[in-house]
């Protein structure tokens, strides 16, 4: 099989040495892995037609596909020729921009997965192919265990969900006292009465991963995701710190679908009168929901609905903080993300 396919790369205006060693490579990947012949196969004639990101072409998409057929049986045809024609193939793949049946898209994967690899021997990953590398580790793990991320609806969609009673006294208690001991800076200045102050300033403090593993956060967000059936990648978490008169103006975490925002209450004790709720909007920003702020409580909400926090009362005797985790599932993974934790629902 190698040695016809560089019989036929030969023959190309794309005979290098790099060409063919990199499509033997992928070969190899896959053979090492207990692949199907079939699955080998369209990894070592996987850009024979050329690509999105590679222009050149051995064999003419159009003209030659009989040729390849007679080399590596329908089937396997049919796999590079898919790989080879869909416009931005990584992407496409990843984002489940496509219509393909459950064991072509698995056998794909398996091909797109060995290529960065094949590629990672030679060159240093960038971020960009890193971030790639890890999306089709997660897929090729879905699919793996027989679960297409791609056809599942968004379960979050427009919805807000509450949690209460997750936490025994003494999480909340250690969690407070890490909240309490964290370095804040301005985050932003909230608008009270069109203006903005230092005195409505609004403090944060960003959690990296250590810290997210430190604070217990992520036994917490896996309980989310365990109601939501779905695995959850967190994008970015932090704490809010809301003074008296602090509140933030109306907006929306992001506008991509499939993203969730989990807030956490980390409080020891809050009286109602101390205000500081949250307030969600509709699509034309009539007001829809108010959830009081509440210790321990933890919310999930459609990153995409619009809310607020109300301003915290003058006679509120301590700091209201909250603990803002943005997230996605699988298929809201559209960026590149540089820190990436991954929140497995079982």
């Amino acid at each position: 099989m190698i040695e016809r396919f560089i019989e036929l790369v030969k023959k190309s205006p794309i005979s290098t040495e790099q060409f063919i060693n990199h499509c033997i490579g992928v070969y190899e990947i896959l053979k090492n892995n207990n692949e199907s012949e079939e699955v080998c196969n369209s990894g070592l004639y996987h850009s024979i037609y050329g690509t999105s990101y590679f222009n050149v072409t051995v064999q003419n998409v159009h003209t030659d596909r009989e040729i390849i057929r007679n080399e590596i049986g329908e089937y396997a045809e049919n796999l590079v020729y898919q790989m080879c024609t869909l416009p931005d193939r990584d992407n496409s793949i990843l984002r489940g921009e496509f219509n393909l049946d459950y064991q072509k898209l698995f056998d794909i994967v398996k091909i797109c997965k060995a290529n960065i690899l094949d590629i990672s021997k030679n060159k240093c990953l960038d971020n960009n192919l890193l971030f790639t590398l890890d999306k089709y580790n997660i897929l090729f793990s879905y699919l793996s265990r027989g679960f297409n991320p791609f056809d599942e609806k968004n379960p979050i969609d427009g919805k807000i969900e509450v949690f209460d009673g997750l936490f025994s006294y003494c999480q909340l208690q250690e969690l407070y006292s890490r909240v309490k001991q964290s370095d804040y800076k301005t985050n932003h200045y909230s608008n009270i009465s069109g203006q903005y102050s230092n005195q409505t300033a609004r403090f944060s403090s960003h959690l990296n991963r250590t810290k997210f593993f430190e604070f217990g956060l992520f036994s917490y967000v896996q309980k989310v995701a365990k109601f939501f059936n779905q695995d959850i990648f967190v994008n970015e978490s932090y704490i809010g710190c809301y003074d008296k008169s602090t509140c933030s103006d109306s907006h929306n975490d992001t506008n991509n679908p499939n993203t969730i925002t989990i807030l956490i209450y980390p409080n020891m004790f809050w009286e109602d009168i101390w205000a500081g709720d949250i307030k969600f909007y509709d699509e034309k920003s009539n007001l829809n929901k108010t959830i009081d702020f509440k210790p321990g409580r933890i919310l999930a909400f459609d990153s995409r609905l619009k809310h607020k926090v109300m301003p915290i009362s003058s006679l509120a005797q301590t700091l209201r903080f909250s603990i803002s985790i943005k997230c996605c599932f699988f298929s809201g993974l559209s960026t590149e993300i540089s820190e990436i934790i991954h929140v497995p629902c079982s």
